[in-house]
């Protein structure tokens, strides 16, 4: 064994440890020769010194660059002093866990034992058969797991479509009940108030302008009505026969055809008095007419489709044309 520049035999014969772990040169194939003479005294010696882990490397390190260093009997001192070391490093790791202990378990074991022990209780490996039929219950699951989801999703939409649907037929139902209301509250003052006071006068003007309302209105309540009464089916056909009657009436209306307007304004005046009966009985009849109106609203609202709302404005158009063409 080669001494260290600058250091004596003697010392190194004396102190052969001290040598071999502090005054080594780790580059020479020599030293770590003689380093692995040594391997397992070292391993148990020398464990907790500075140096262990540097040198250890190191020589492990030579081993992979030149594995004939050492002679195979110093492989295998190697090989028992690192188990030994190991062993030795679990066995007291294992000494100080207070749950292995808890379970009444023994704090050392050997790695020999343990990795039998691992072995034994190893699951046992699948065939081939048996992987396919695994990822076909895996799949069947997922696809179930899918369909049960997909379940949930469909009866939610069922679930808000049913709450609109009763929203809808809440609010007409109320809306229902107001213009109720409001017809009993307003009854078309027919009647005169208590008190000895006269009922104000109407004039034959407030009396047309009445019955113009109220015409108006009902046209609006049979168009409502036509649209509703149509289903979805027919509506692309009712859309043109919109717009044929509204091409035919604006087309008499520019040609300065005329209809039977205008006979009413040669009929007999009214009285006085029949001229109050006939506004109060056109106000009460404004009233449930509106009343009407209003209901049909709401269901075409809880029925919306872009075609009735064209047909309804194209049938709007056809009316106002032709009443304009009825005052020529």
């Amino acid at each position: 064994m080669a001494t260290k520049q600058g250091g004596e035999a003697g010392g190194v014969s004396k102190n052969i440890d001290r040598y071999t772990f502090e005054l080594a040169d780790p580059s020479g194939v020599a030293n770590f020769t003689a380093f692995g003479k040594v391997t397992k005294d070292f391993l148990h010696a020398f464990a907790e010194t500075k140096h262990y882990e540097a040198l250890l490397s190191a020589f492990l390190q030579a081993l992979f660059v030149d594995p004939n260093a050492i002679s195979e009997k110093n492989y295998r001192e190697l090989e028992s002093g690192l188990v030994a070391r190991v062993n030795a490093f679990l066995a007291d790791e294992r000494a100080h866990d207070k749950d292995r202990l808890l379970k009444g378990r023994k704090p050392v074991f050997d790695l020999a034992e343990e990795e039998e022990e691992d072995q034994e209780e190893a699951e046992p490996v699948l065939t081939e058969e048996e992987l396919r039929q695994q990822e076909a219950e895996r799949l069947e699951r997922e696809r179930q797991e899918e369909e049960r989801l997909a379940a949930r999703e469909e009866e939610r939409r069922r679930n808000e479509e049913l709450l609109r649907s009763r929203a809808r037929q809440v609010d007409a139902k109320a809306m229902e009940k107001v213009l109720q209301g409001a017809m009993l509250l307003n009854p078309g003052n027919q009647k005169a108030k208590g008190g000895g006071k006269q009922q104000q006068q109407v004039t034959a003007e407030e009396l047309r302008e009445m019955e113009s309302q109220v015409a108006h209105l009902m046209k609006e309540k049979e168009r409502l009505q036509a649209v509703l009464h149509t289903s979805e089916d027919e509506l692309p056909a009712r859309l043109e026969g919109a717009n044929k009657e509204l091409e035919e009436v604006l087309a008499q209306l520019g040609g300065g055809g005329g209809g039977a307007g205008g006979g009413a304004a040669k009929a007999t005046p009214m009285q006085p008095k029949q001229l109050n009966a006939r506004f109060a009985e056109l106000k009460q009849k404004l009233s449930k007419q509106t009343m009407e109106r209003n209901r049909l609203a709401l269901q075409l609202k809880a029925q919306p489709h872009p075609l009735r709302e064209e047909i309804l404005s194209v049938m709007q158009k056809r009316d106002e044309a032709q009443i304009k063409l009825n005052a020529v």
